[in-house]
């Protein structure tokens, strides 16, 4: 950054010197003038000065340009508490630059008041790869009983929105947040009614989430499992075809977690979801 203010200095010394130079050239002499101001010489060197002020001042602008970038998506260690510098996670770094700074700032404030939570929804499906289509907003998962904590220390990042659940959802806290300019969604104890009974996603006390290296935050970004939310979506209506992602991901060699599944179906589960997952499981079997 010094090199870039040092570059604009010196273009600002070349253009106005360019400047006075030609002004100090023509103007009015006392005494003898000889043979006069040479106007080719004068007008040239003016030219060179303002080309090599101009060449200056835009190459400072781009230095610039470029530092206010790298600000943006590598914060000063001065700044935040950062995780020892590991390369960003490649599924994290393709997130639009605005949810980058959305999932720093969430970081920044729930990881020092030791708040487990973690990045699940589409945002997690476009994190592992299974689609390509950026993300409309995050949805963060968090404790149902520290919800309420969650929900006060995010609010010092944005203006929020208190949301009664629709049906299907029962979920037992639901927030909106804005954050920038990305949206947030944290939710605490995730519920959705179905023909059987309520499906509530089971938050494990004490679980040590895998954590996706992103510079900038404390420790990286939590995610929730692919299983959780092959469940979540064989229950919602119209997410049919994001399930057929995680299935068509775990057929391509993608680890599956199997004893998550076989937690899901502990609850209740509609017969055609049962069996769905208990296929996905290679399980015939009922429990």
């Amino acid at each position: 950054m010094r090199k870039g203010i040092g570059t604009l200095l010196w273009a600002a010394f070349l253009l106005i010197g360019s400047i006075v130079f030609y002004f100090e050239a023509y103007r009015p002499a006392i005494g003898p003038v000889g043979s006069g101001v040479k106007d080719s010489e004068v007008f040239g060197q003016f030219l060179y000065g303002m080309l090599k002020g101009g060449c200056a001042l835009l190459t400072g602008l781009l230095g610039a340009a470029a530092y206010r970038r790298k600000r943006r998506t590598h914060p000063s260690p001065k700044e935040v508490h950062l995780m020892s510098h590991e390369p960003d996670d490649p599924g994290l770094a393709k997130l639009p630059p605005q949810q980058l700074e959305a999932l720093r700032a969430i970081a920044g404030v729930l990881d020092p008041a030791g708040i487990p939570w973690a990045l699940g929804g589409s945002a997690l499906l476009y994190v592992r790869g299974l689609t390509g289509r950026f993300p409309n907003d995050l949805d963060l998962l968090v404790d149902e009983e520290q919800a309420p904590q969650a929900f006060e220390l995010l609010s010092a990042l944005g203006p929020s929105e208190l949301r009664a659940p629709e049906a299907p959802y029962c979920t037992l806290h639901f927030r909106r947040f804005t954050l920038g300019r990305s949206s947030a969604d944290l939710i605490g104890g995730f519920g959705i009614r179905h023909g059987a009974g309520i499906y509530r996603l089971l938050w494990r006390q004490g679980e040590a989430l895998p954590r996706l290296p992103l510079y900038g935050t404390p420790a990286g970004i939590p995610v929730t499992s692919l299983e959780d939310w092959y469940v979540l979506y064989l229950l919602l209506p119209g997410r049919a075809d994001k399930a057929a992602l995680i299935e068509a991901y775990w057929r391509d060699g993608g680890p599956l977690q199997k004893d998550r599944l076989r937690e899901a179906l502990e609850k209740p589960l509609p017969v055609e979801v049962r069996e769905r997952v208990l296929t996905v499981n290679g399980r015939t079997d009922p429990l």
